[in-house]
């Protein structure tokens, strides 16, 4: 799962929360807090195509090399999850 957002945003700490509440075994959470530059994308170039959409966080669930559509919405990224 990859949360695209400023770390101290309401909206992305809304949407960490949600995630931290669920019992996820295998998960993997990256917040992506610096844009397409950063650490992360150096490392990971398929991270620098997740953004931010209309300026909300946005969440990404990826399974098997396959991101889902982005989700910007709390109660769906649990639905998802």
């Amino acid at each position: 799962i990859v949360i695209c957002g400023e770390r101290n945003a309401p909206d992305t700490r809304s949407l960490l929360a949600t995630v931290n509440s669920l019992f996820l075994p295998h998960k993997v959470l990256m917040l992506m807090d610096e844009g397409a530059d950063s650490f992360l994308c150096q490392r990971l170039p398929f991270l620098s195509s997740l953004s931010q959409q209309g300026g909300a966080a946005t969440a990404y669930v990826c399974q098997n090399f396959t991101c889902a559509l982005p989700i910007t919405d709390p109660q769906e990224l649990r639905d998802q999850s």
